[in-house]
């Protein structure tokens, strides 16, 4: 039976402790990180119903165009040209749409097989507000809170637990051992023996030195990515912050767009209708108008990403 040396038992302990808490907090880079491929697929999903909705009013309005100009070109009303043109118009509509609405499947097909069933979540729910009343605001509070950095940490003491235990294996274990022989089964007209046996190594620098080397190679690796997880961290933080601050900006600017170039293309098609303008410039106010509003529900989209984005790195998983 090996025996242990003064304090190698206590600094094998805190090893394995290490160790353990170390893979207690891999657990939650894991959730995080899961966390992160489930928002930018919900997200993509959302942008891509919100495109199957702007091509569904875009294709409408371009085949109400369309109808009104087949009829004025029956009447006489209107060059056979601005038909062709008004109906190549509503085409292009009905392949946007179908364009989306496969986007739109297959955004929702890699959602599902993140979640393992056909659900998107609700992104909308997550705001301002949120980011407002979250547990950790300040930068280092956020870079501590990080799970990333804790497993950085966690590794790190696990190096130092196991660098204490290589000083306390300053040699191998003694060993204590019984032993018994039964003589009268070798033909023996002696008694059985009893005998009690101790070894005690001799320490030795061949072994010892391979030893100590590697813990400390060990303890310098984990050192190195602590800090260069927190460099990673902080870098990620910071451009979080900015990807919110933009993302507020465009969304304001975007969703202001998107209403003045709705009231243009409808002014565009009244005038048109009235004989104030070309069909060419009621269509492209038309699409315009498309383009601005999926741009703004886009921008929405993405600041409500930005705004969970923040929550998960102040340590708060949706």
């Amino acid at each position: 039976v090996p025996l242990w040396l003064p304090g190698q038992g206590s600094a094998t302990q805190q090893v394995a402790s290490a160790e353990a808490a170390s893979l207690d907090e891999q657990l939650n880079v894991e959730h995080m990180a899961l966390s992160i491929r489930v928002l930018d697929a919900g997200a993509a999903a959302l942008i891509a119903r919100t495109r199957v909705d702007v091509a569904h009013v875009l294709y409408d309005a371009t085949a109400r165009m369309a109808t009104s100009a087949t009829r004025a070109v029956h009447g006489g009303e209107l060059a056979s040209a601005d038909g062709q043109m008004a109906q190549a118009a509503m085409e292009n509509a009905r392949n946007e749409l179908a364009m989306a609405q496969e986007e739109a499947e297959n955004a929702v097909a890699s959602l599902e097989m993140l979640l393992g069933r056909p659900v998107v979540p609700d992104l909308a729910r997550y705001g301002e507000g949120d980011v407002t009343h979250a547990r950790f605001i300040a930068p280092r509070d956020m870079e501590d809170n990080d799970p990333r950095i804790k497993v950085a940490h966690r590794n790190v003491e696990a190096a130092e637990a196991n660098m204490k235990l290589a000083r306390r294996s300053f040699m191998p274990n003694p060993e204590i051992g019984v032993d018994a022989i039964h003589e009268k089964q070798y033909g023996s007209p002696w008694d059985d023996r009893v005998g009690l046996n101790f070894s005690i190594p001799l320490p030795s620098e061949v072994r010892n030195t391979p030893i100590m080397s590697e813990a400390r190679n060990r303890l310098a690796t984990a050192t190195s990515q602590e800090m260069q997880a927190r460099r990673m961290v902080h870098l990620e933080m910071m451009r979080v912050r900015e990807r919110l601050i933009a993302a507020t900006t465009a969304r304001q600017t975007t969703r202001a767009a998107a209403g003045s170039m709705e009231r243009r293309a409808a002014a565009q098609e009244h005038a048109w209708r009235v004989g104030e303008a070309s069909l060419d410039t009621a269509l492209a106010a038309r699409q315009a108008a498309a383009s601005t509003r999926l741009a703004s529900a886009r921008a929405d989209v993405e600041w409500h990403v930005a705004s969970i984005r923040m929550l998960i790195a102040t340590g708060i998983v949706p």
